[in-house]
């Protein structure tokens, strides 16, 4: 049946969920085809549900076309379509449904796409351009593309009286970079400051933008917490918005997630640990943040810089370009010009990036 359902035009869809909802005129409404007069059919009416909207369960997941389903909304909509029908235990009817519909939809990971940029009116290509032709994804944003939208001046602005305009180019860059669903060039963004200088409004715009396909939490629990690193299958961001890295000790779990270039095993309580989809992007944190391209002068003493690698891939993710920067030139020995060498013949001629 599920197979005869994805052939049906969306308007086809519309007429046959009339049919099995038992859409009636006026007050003449006659039970619905799920309901024999004594008890519900589970089964009938999750595929009358399936039939309104094509819904695939990917890792526990459940997705339309239109991008993450809100499973509190989808409980809600069962419960009113079988309030008339059930005296008792409505929650665990609607739980009971739930999980019945995740069953029927079960589908395997959708392949993400590195080139494309998915939005509510249709796909954005980095080859091609913006086109109205939507195709199945996990990672469709909440918001719609508009070539003819005006330059965003009051977040230039912003960005203009919260950081130094070098800045602001990194920041868009890895930006653009949380849009795809890759953890191709492995990279991270952490924005250290005072409180109160309005860091804060980032995370709020990210949020309008990205919707379902950001988390926001504690990167000490993702750190530690063996089952957090299942919520984070198939979304496109993780923030801390507040990070506190004193207590770290470990990062282990952490450098997977964003080195992670394919499937990882993921734990889910109560759950056999299974194989899924990871290309989540996140904050770094302070160790790390000691080894950045910028730093302060004493600290690049103490970490014993000798200097910078500034690399960059073409467009279509084969290129590979590099600049370096001397900041101690007497440690320069041959030995780490030899393996420096071999490091960047490596990446740019092997592909090991």
């Amino acid at each position: 049946m599920r197979k005869d359902l994805e052939n049906l035009s969306p308007e086809e869809k519309r007429r046959l969920a009339q049919e099995l909802m038992g859409a009636a005129d006026d007050d003449e409404a006659e039970d619905p085809p799920w309901f024999d007069g004594k008890k519900v059919n589970q089964v009938a009416y999750c595929q009358c549900l399936m039939a309104e909207k094509e819904m695939r369960c990917i890792g526990h997941r459940l997705y339309t076309f239109d991008g993450i389903v809100d499973e509190g909304e989808l409980q809600r909509r069962i419960a009113e379509d079988l309030t008339p029908y059930v005296t008792s235990s409505l929650d665990k009817a609607s739980d009971t449904i739930l999980k019945t519909i995740k069953v029927l939809c079960m589908s395997r990971p959708i392949p993400p796409t590195e080139d494309k940029i998915h939005f509510q009116n249709g796909t954005f290509s980095l080859k091609d351009g913006f086109t109205d032709q939507r195709e199945w994804t996990m990672n469709r944003l909440p918001i719609s593309y508009d070539p003819a939208a005006p330059p965003p001046s009051r977040w230039l602005q912003y960005l203009s009286e919260l950081l130094y305009e070098e800045d602001i180019v990194t920041l868009q860059e890895f930006l653009g970079y949380i849009l795809i669903a890759t953890n191709r060039g492995q990279s991270m963004l952490l924005l250290i400051g005072s409180g109160g200088e309005g860091k804060s409004r980032i995370t709020g715009v990210l949020q309008t933008m990205f919707g379902p396909n950001m988390n926001i939490g504690d990167i000490y629990k993702l750190e530690h917490d063996k089952f957090m690193p299942a919520n984070q299958e198939g979304r496109l961001l993780f923030v801390d918005d507040d990070l506190k890295m004193e207590a770290l000790s470990s990062t282990n779990t952490i450098k997977s997630i964003v080195t992670c270039e394919g499937m990882m095993d993921l734990e889910v309580k109560n759950k056999q640990s299974r194989q899924g989809l990871m290309y989540e992007k996140r904050a770094m944190i302070e160790a790390e943040d000691k080894y950045t391209f910028r730093q302060s002068t004493q600290i690049s003493m103490q970490t014993g810089l000798i200097g910078h690698l500034r690399a960059d891939m073409d467009t279509d993710g084969n290129g590979f370009f590099s600049s370096w920067f001397d900041f101690r030139e007497e440690l320069k020995t041959d030995e780490f010009k030899a393996e420096f060498d071999e490091v960047q013949d490596g990446v740019s001629t092997r592909g090991k990036l």
